[in-house]
């Protein structure tokens, strides 16, 4: 009995480590394969998160063999774990029914529609697989490579650039298109500076944390120097947007914590470091701040109090001169044609056709709409929520917001846990994960206002992998309160 109690913790053992194993090659492969986007990257590394959840699955079998106990050996309060995966089902009973019904209009393209549900189907399957398998050490040891990663590709988005500027290389292939920006191992430099944001949110988050030991906050600082650089040479106005509208966030809950009187030094030091580099960015003449005043609405929101019968048309001709407001608008009028239940999950490109051209023309008047649909092709809208309302209608909409505040509110409680934890082996990093969280998402959210960065699959893999270490770090103490290996 003895010997197959032993045997069955060795392969519990080492199936939960290939499984967190398969979870790191994710982690650190895919946002140099062009951020696995393309299809014939993404399939491959769907193959090795189904190769985790395999693992996983054998490794809980396994644990059951040692302690009767399905896989709760070496987690404990599943009831929070068990809440926040149940708060999902809604959204993906709804999806998996909408996959099957047509609306209205062209038949759903199954291949489009599968490849949107397991984008938003993965993280909680990532979420799962590190629940049953992932251990502190290997948490510390994941956190590290994520930040480790995310050096390098500033560095070498920066040696590139540097090098090469706009006749450089995406990985092997050569740039095109995005003049004067770097785009590092990513197609779109908004889409780099969105992965550079989340490594901010991280190291910022083990900087302001109370318990950080000063060589640490020096090695985050020093390691953020290269990730802002080439955060700016990307020259996103919206990744920049959403970084400067999380840092009052930060600020605020990353203060949580400390004595009253070294949370205000504290507050108010950051803010003042942080609005001094804002100032410095935007009352300079510098590459980021001629692309803002280049921008139609930027000149637009300038001369409004000089103006202020513009007011009644901007948002008219934002939506007629602006790119961004040309594709929100279609995706709205695809919105329209069944609000309910959307066109369908991944089916923007397959209708954008129909509801690009303005609704202005008049066939019998042989008057051409005053944008029509042939002079580009549009792949993504541009703005993950007007997209996710496109495809899902309101009702997926909603169902999808019961997850997103789910998870926020598990972040804000791990980080309440974690404040005065002084439990053997829990570190910094592990208390500085839930602050780092929930910076994420936040950020991630304003992003995904204008840009489509959760379409792509580093971004959606790196960010469900760190959120998920955010919410686990409590989740793997013991009942005791003791911290298990």
């Amino acid at each position: 009995m003895a010997d197959i109690n032993r045997l069955a913790a060795w392969l519990s053992s080492g199936f939960h480590a290939a499984a967190v194993g398969c979870v790191g090659v994710l982690l650190v492969v895919t946002p140099w394969l062009y951020a696995s986007v393309a299809m014939w990257w993404f399939w491959p590394m769907m193959v090795i998160l189904c190769a985790a959840m395999v693992c996983s699955g054998l490794g809980v079998l396994a644990d059951y063999g040692v302690t009767g106990e399905a896989g709760l050996r070496r987690h404990h309060r599943p009831r929070r774990v068990i809440f926040l995966l149940a708060s999902a089902v809604p959204f993906f009973l709804f999806a998996m029914w909408r996959l099957h019904h047509d609306v209205p209009g062209l038949p759903l393209v199954y291949r489009e529609a599968e490849r949107s549900l397991l984008l938003l189907f993965t993280p909680l399957v990532l979420f799962a697989v590190l629940y049953c398998s992932v251990t502190p050490r290997m948490v510390r040891a994941l956190a590290v490579t994520f930040l480790v990663n995310a050096t390098l590709i500033a560095v070498y988005t920066l040696v590139v650039f540097g090098l090469y500027g706009d006749d450089g290389f995406v990985m092997w292939s050569p740039k095109v298109g995005y003049p004067g920006r770097a785009c590092g191992p990513f197609y779109c430099p908004n889409h780099l500076s969105a992965f550079m944001n989340l490594a901010t949110c991280l190291m910022l988050a083990v900087v302001i944390t109370r318990r950080t030991v000063w060589r640490w906050r020096l090695a985050a600082l020093v390691a953020l120097v290269p990730v802002c650089l080439a955060n700016y040479y990307t020259l996103s106005r919206g990744g920049m947007i959403s970084l400067v509208l999380m840092l009052p966030f930060l600020l605020v809950l990353g203060s949580r914590g400390y004595p009253w009187k070294r949370r205000l030094l504290v507050f108010s030091v950051s803010a003042l470091l942080a609005g001094g580099a804002v100032a410095a960015l935007f009352g300079t003449r510098n590459p980021m701040m001629d692309r803002f005043e280049g921008h139609w609405l930027y000149q637009t929101v300038k001369e409004l109090p000089q103006n202020r019968e513009r007011i009644d048309t901007l948002r008219k001709e934002f939506f007629i001169r602006v790119d961004r407001g040309q594709y929100i608008d279609s995706a709205l009028r695809a919105w329209r044609s069944n609000p309910l239940i959307g066109i369908g999950p991944g089916q923007h490109p397959i209708r954008w056709p129909q509801f690009a051209a303005t609704e202005d023309g008049d066939r019998e008047a042989k008057k051409y709409p005053t944008l029509t649909n042939h002079d580009y092709f549009l792949y993504e809208v541009h703005s993950d929520w007007v997209q996710l309302l496109e495809e899902y209608g309101a009702v997926g909409f909603v169902l999808f917001l019961i997850p997103l505040l789910a998870v926020l509110m598990m972040l804000y409680r791990a980080q309440t846990q974690g404040l005065y934890d002084i439990s053997p082996g829990y570190t910094p990093l592990e208390q500085a994960l839930p602050l780092a969280g929930m910076m994420m998402v936040i950020t991630l959210m304003i992003h995904s206002l204008g840009e489509f960065a959760l379409q792509i699959p580093a971004i959606v893999w790196n960010m469900a992998i760190m959120v998920s270490f955010g919410i686990l770090v409590t989740a793997l103490r013991t009942t005791e309160g003791s911290y298990e290996e």
